[in-house]
C-alpha cells in the first residue's frame, strides 16, 4: 500500500468520529429546537416524558422523520452518535485489510463481533 493511501485511510478513520459527532450534535439540536418550539407553553412534569425508548422501530423513526416529529429527529441524532464509532472500526478494518495486517484485522473483527452480540442481546431483552 502506498503512503498516500495509508494517510487517506488514517484521515478517513480520524474524520469519521469528528464528522459523526458534529452531525449528531447538529441534528439533535434541530430536533430539540423543534421540540421546544412546539411545547413552549407546556409545563414540565417529572416522570411524564413523551419518549418511550422501548417502542423504538426503524419504520416508526422513518415515519416520524417524514412528519417532522421532534423526538424522531432527536432519535436520529442519537442513532448517528451510536453508529459513528462502529463505522470507525469498520473503516479501520478496511485499512488493516489494505495493509494486510492480520493481527489488527482480527482485533477489529472481534470488536465488531462484541458490538453485534451486544446489539443482539439488547434487542432481545
Amino acid at each position: 500500500m502506498s503512503q498516500n493511501t495509508k494517510k487517506d485511510i488514517q484521515q478517513l478513520v480520524g474524520n469519521t468520529l469528528r464528522i459523526g459527532v458534529w452531525l449528531s450534535f447538529g441534528i439533535t439540536v434541530v430536533g430539540l429546537l423543534i421540540f421546544l418550539a412546539g411545547n413552549s407553553g407546556a409545563q414540565f412534569e417529572p416522570g411524564t416524558l413523551p419518549a418511550t425508548p422501548e417502542n423504538f422501530s426503524f419504520s416508526a423513526l422513518k415515519n416520524g422523520l417524514f412528519s417532522g416529529d421532534a423526538l424522531s429527529i432527536i432519535a436520529l441524532g442519537v442513532l448517528i452518535l451510536l453508529i459513528t464509532p462502529v463505522l470507525r472500526v469498520v473503516f479501520a478494518l478496511y485499512g488493516y485489510w489494505l495493509e494486510r495486517n492480520k493481527l489488527y484485522m482480527l482485533i477489529s473483527i472481534i470488536v465488531l463481533g462484541i458490538i453485534a452480540s451486544s446489539l443482539f442481546i439488547g434487542a432481545t431483552h
